[in-house]
């Protein structure tokens, strides 16, 4: 995987400027245009992450969304997942530890 830019200080610092007084939305559309193919959003299917998934997916935004599924989640988290799969009808990719 290769991004246009690396993610450093400076460059975190000049996309926080950039994109101060954007709406999440436009911010995450241009995050996934900025690094095409390389954006990822990790859920814990929490509250707060179920409103970012629910602004990536409803407006269709490029951006990988995945979880990490260390097999300890607790039941309510396994059925959040099932009910946001079943909502959206969208992928998202659950990756296992070694």
């Amino acid at each position: 995987m290769v991004l246009k830019d690396e993610i450093n200080e400076e460059l975190a610092a000049q996309l926080d400027h950039e994109t101060k007084n954007w709406s999440v939305i436009d911010t995450l559309k241009y995050l996934a245009e900025r690094f095409e193919g390389t954006t990822t959003f990790s859920t814990s299917f929490g509250q707060e992450d179920q409103v970012i998934t629910d602004m990536i997916f409803t407006a269709r935004i490029p951006v990988l969304v995945f979880t990490l599924d260390t097999g300890r989640h607790f039941e309510e988290t396994y059925k959040v997942m099932s009910q946001t799969l079943a909502r959206y009808e969208k992928k998202i990719k659950v990756l296992f530890p070694d």
